[in-house]
């Protein structure tokens, strides 16, 4: 089986030694994976994953993601990747875990079982010590956003349904070390439903997804996002000068997948189908299209930048609703934000 680009990945390169990095207030600093991903695997595989074209310039998708488009409404710097020789502020790695890891590895859904590959993807708890050890005296200003958007891989790729619990524990600890270094405002995305991506349904087998996906999957992310709310309600409680928005985008994606053409996808095919041939071009070396350019999902798990864009918008408008307003930047209107998209309130304190 022929599985060409992946060649060279099992070599990360080092950011420790690298020099420090200055951040401002007009910077958003981004932990997590491939959701959030500007070019940090990229750069790290010297160009291996993803595959340009048809991938996008070091992006798990057919353009930007969410927290670019996300940066530019809140008139922000944009995030360009650590792990590069631009140095920015986005320390999300394709494929990294909530934790501490150096790497993941799993065996490929697409391969049929046949083939394991690892990724030098470090976790987030790993990120988050990255910036804390990069960015300099002033790291943590108490004007700039943090975002969070994690746990993906450790339910598609690592199995860890049943033991989910984990990777909030991981959330936390590193919501709590920013918090200490000076942090007042973080985002925090929770999980779509990856059993309803694609290769979660197993019609369109995916490399990103491990041939074994653990049972009850739709149920552990389920009470993962409950959870989750949970937690950072807890955290936002204890910390009074702190805000942690807490952004539930589940509602949405299940809303895009039943009703795509009010967001701007395309709606001639179904949304199960994805843009990209992932086994045409993982396993044969080339690139076929099975639906249109501005279909709901990318390939088997990543969805295409025209759904980045909505998310961003969908993320901006919880973030002006949330109960302590981020003072990051006054919020632009919104010309087509999801009106059915309402933000879970939050318990009253005491």
């Amino acid at each position: 089986m022929k599985f060409s680009i992946i060649i060279g990945m099992l070599f990360a390169k080092s950011a420790v030694g690298q020099q420090e990095v200055p951040c401002t207030s007009n910077d958003i600093v981004v932990f997590g994976d491939s959701f959030s991903d500007t070019g940090n695997l990229f750069a790290i595989t010297e160009g291996a994953l993803p595959p340009g074209p048809p991938y996008d310039a070091g992006r798990f998708t057919n353009g930007r993601v969410w927290i670019e488009y996300l940066a530019d409404l809140l008139k922000l710097n944009p995030p360009a990747p650590f792990y590069s020789d631009q140095e920015g502020t986005n320390y999300a790695i394709a494929g990294a875990a909530s934790g501490s890891d150096e790497g993941t590895t799993w065996t490929a859904a697409l391969a049929a079982g046949t083939v394991t590959i690892t990724i030098p993807s470090k976790g987030v708890r790993l990120q988050t010590q990255d910036f804390l050890n990069n960015c300099g005296a002033d790291c943590c200003s108490s004007e700039m956003l943090f975002a969070i958007w994690a746990g993906a891989i450790d339910f598609a790729m690592l199995g860890e349904g049943p033991t989910y619990m984990n990777i909030i524990e991981n959330i936390k600890d590193s919501i709590k070390d920013l918090i200490g270094a000076g942090a007042t405002k973080i985002l925090v995305l929770n999980l779509p439903q990856i059993a309803s991506t694609p290769a979660g349904v197993g019609v369109y087998p995916s490399l990103f997804v491990n041939v074994t996906l653990p049972t009850g999957l739709a149920d552990s992310v389920e009470m993962y996002n409950a959870d989750l709310k949970s937690a950072l309600t807890e955290i936002n409680m204890d910390n009074k000068n702190v805000n942690i928005i807490h952004a539930d985008i589940t509602n949405l994606f299940d809303m895009a997948s039943s009703n795509p053409g009010k967001f701007g996808l395309d709606d001639t095919k179904n949304t199960g189908i994805p843009r990209l041939d992932e086994a045409a071009l993982f396993i044969k070396g080339t690139v076929n299209y099975l639906n249109a350019d501005n279909a709901f999902w990318f390939d088997g798990v990543h969805p295409t930048t025209t759904f980045h864009k909505v998310l961003a918008e969908s993320v901006l408008e919880i973030m002006t609703k949330s109960p302590k307003a981020t003072k990051t930047s006054k919020a632009p209107k919104i010309s087509k934000a999801p009106k059915d998209l309402k933000t879970p309130k939050s318990p009253k304190r005491a």
